[in-house]
């Protein structure tokens, strides 16, 4: 006789841990910063269709329509309205609803306002020579502060974009 515990073998193959493997994976497409992102733009779905009593999964076309137009009148920028929208489809096509988001009808609300409302981003004031000199000025001569002033100097003389 041994000392040693048995330790039950999994069977790797089994459509349980099949399925738990799945599961994890799906929640690893995502980052953890989108899923919360979108968890905070369902609540709020949530909460609208509570209010005025409407289904929040699924939703009507209708119904979402709705959402973003009143998140528009609010004030909410385009950008953020197209976060919410992606949140909404994805929870549809999750739970193997159909995508509210795909309709024409919710296209046409959505183009109106976007077309209404803007997309264009605000554009920033290119930094001036003065400006450059003043920052690189400031820098110290460590590495760190040597790599810094490269980098300043290579993006002014190249006239790049922050993105670029």
């Amino acid at each position: 006789m041994t000392d040693q515990a048995v330790v039950p073998v999994i069977d790797q193959s089994s459509p349980a841990v099949i399925a738990q493997h799945m599961r994890d994976y799906a929640t690893k497409a995502t980052s953890a910063r989108t899923q919360a992102i979108y968890s905070s733009a369902l609540a709020d779905f949530r909460d609208f269709c509570a209010k005025y009593k409407l289904s929040a999964l699924p939703a009507t076309p209708d119904t979402v329509s709705g959402y973003i137009a009143f998140l528009a009148q609010s004030g909410m920028k385009t950008s953020t309205l197209n976060v919410r929208v992606s949140a909404i489809a994805k929870a549809h096509r999750l739970a193997k609803h159909p995508d509210p988001t795909d309709d024409e009808g919710f296209k046409a609300v959505f183009a109106g306002i976007r077309r209404a409302h803007g997309t264009a981003p605000h554009k920033k004031a290119p930094i001036t020579l003065d400006v450059l000199k003043t920052l690189i000025g400031h820098l110290p001569d460590s590495p760190a502060g040597i790599r810094d002033r490269a980098l300043l100097l290579v993006d002014y003389g190249g006239v790049f974009r922050r993105s670029e």
